[in-house]
């Protein structure tokens, strides 16, 4: 079934979903977008495809229209389909949403409203849900080791028990309304963080660093297939080697998080609170000490040869991952030998 998306020449937003490899998912997100767009907010959507086949990229185009494509041979990952979908946006906001995300019913226009507000919102994110309706995010906390968290202890909430917009450390890119004016003040979305996890957390820390707040809005509502494109093993490597990159870059501004205190609700509730001055700091002047990006400028052949390389790091640093893995096992398995052997000869000493 075809979906048709409206493509407005003056869009106020701009929708950027990358999509890798697969597309099934990109259907189920777009087809939303058709269902529950609003009549009265004028939109344009760029879906960024990496390593996409050209055959199934040519069906696309034929079955959804309304679309502005790019194509990557190179998988650029989320920050560099975010970058490469920029550079084709004409939005006063951009919306950056996961190809595994569908919205709901009534979902963009709370972010426009909060981002209305308030002026100082660099960017406004939507409350997540699982597919069955069960509360995944309302915004998340980031301490200062620069382990993230979700914002309470224990049960996972009703995501009725809230309502109104609050200030975060970070909101996740499946979902989350960006000012474009705030987009390139600071250079857009870091490409280092390849290819996924920590884009969002470090986007979210760069605004908050240029007195801007960030906003999770829960009238805005999204499903979101919370890592239906990658194994846990691999998230899990992914999260752990990005999470020192973004260590090392925020080391100043982690020291005003709160420090990490397993299991502590207290702990919880000065994180969250943490977030709220900053709203007021936002209001000061914007720093001058930032990068601005030039549409006009953008490169795409370095950037998928600058991907080229980071996907070579990156399966090199998988390999010494499971050879220290294999290393590690072997020695394990040399030391059960031995005890084995050990109590052998202990049971047949026991024996005689």
């Amino acid at each position: 079934m075809k979906i048709a998306l409206k493509q407005s020449p003056v869009p106020r937003v701009s929708i950027i979903s990358p999509s890798f490899t697969r597309t099934d998912m990109l259907h189920s997100c777009l087809r939303s977008l058709e269902m529950h767009m609003p009549e009265g907010v004028s939109y344009e959507t760029i879906v960024v495809l990496n390593e996409v086949k050209e055959s199934v990229a040519a069906e696309l185009r034929e079955n959804v229209t309304g679309v502005k494509y790019a194509r990557s041979p190179i998988n650029l990952g989320v920050a560099g389909a975010g970058n490469r979908g920029r550079s084709l946006a004409c939005g006063e906001f951009l919306l950056l949403l996961h190809d595994d995300t569908e919205v709901l019913p009534g979902f963009l226009q709370p972010l426009l409203e909060t981002a209305a507000a308030n002026p100082q919102a660099g960017a406004v994110g939507s409350m997540v849900l699982f597919p069955d309706g069960k509360l995944q995010n309302v915004g998340s906390i980031l301490w200062q080791n620069g382990v993230t968290a979700r914002p309470w202890l224990g049960d996972v909430p009703d995501a009725a028990d809230f309502s109104l917009p609050v200030a975060v450390d970070y909101c996740g890119t499946c979902s989350v309304l960006v000012r474009m004016s705030a987009w390139d003040e600071i250079g857009g979305l870091d490409e280092e963080y390849y290819p996924a996890y920590y884009v969002d957390v470090d986007l979210c820390t760069f605004l908050r660093n240029n007195r801007y707040t960030v906003l999770c809005e829960p009238r805005s509502q999204v499903h979101h297939h919370r890592g239906a494109s990658s194994s846990l093993r691999f998230q899990e490597f992914l999260k752990v080697r990005n999470r020192k990159r973004f260590v090392q870059k925020w080391a100043a501004f982690l020291e005003q998080q709160e420090p990490q205190v397993i299991n502590s609700l207290d702990a919880i509730e000065r994180a969250k609170a943490r977030a709220i001055p900053s709203a007021k700091r936002s209001q000061e002047k914007q720093s001058e000490n930032c990068t601005r990006t030039d549409a006009s400028e953008f490169d795409v052949v370095r950037q998928e040869r600058e991907h080229f390389a980071r996907a070579l790091d990156l399966l090199r640093n998988q390999n010494e991952e499971l050879c220290s893995t294999i290393d590690e096992i072997e020695d394990e398995v040399r030391n059960l030998r031995t005890s084995f052997k050990s109590l052998q000869e202990s049971i047949a000493k026991t024996a005689q």
